[in-house]
């Protein structure tokens, strides 16, 4: 094994440094096989992925890449994967690492939003289309 590869869920390899596109895709036996412009390969069971695992074998091999090779488009499922994305189905340490810094920026934003607020003199409750409950989670960085 080559050190970019790390070994996940058995016998699945992937590479630890993720591309960022997407070139080529195909599904074979229960698996989608993905390549980037760059060649590097990875492969994602189609039952680690919840809206595949619950659609029918056509729904599932009905899919586009996007033009840009930005992400993997299910248009009956209305469902949208790059490559980060199927890395974090694959890699639990990459979907950790990319919850933590979702949650970090929601922090960020959500201490932001007061300041603003109150620089601009206005209440929880003069925020036209957010309820004060959806506002104070907001605030308090947890959606």
């Amino acid at each position: 094994m080559d050190p970019e590869t790390v070994e996940a869920s058995g016998t699945l390899k992937v590479k630890t440094i993720p591309s960022k596109h997407i070139f080529d895709a195909r599904i074979e036996d229960g698996v989608l096989r993905v390549v980037s412009p760059d060649f590097k390969r990875m492969e994602i069971p189609i039952s680690k992925v919840e809206e595949l695992s619950k659609a029918d074998k056509k729904t599932v091999e009905h899919f586009e890449i996007d033009d840009d090779g930005a992400y993997i488009y299910w248009p009956n499922l209305d469902l949208h994967l790059g490559w980060e994305q199927l890395f974090q189905i694959v890699d639990p340490e990459a979907a950790r690492k990319a919850k933590q810094k979702s949650h970090q920026f929601n922090e960020r934003y959500g201490a932001a939003i007061p300041k603003l607020r109150e620089e601009k003199g206005l209440a929880v409750t003069e925020i036209p289309g957010l309820s004060y409950k959806q506002l104070r989670r907001i605030e308090r960085g947890e959606c």
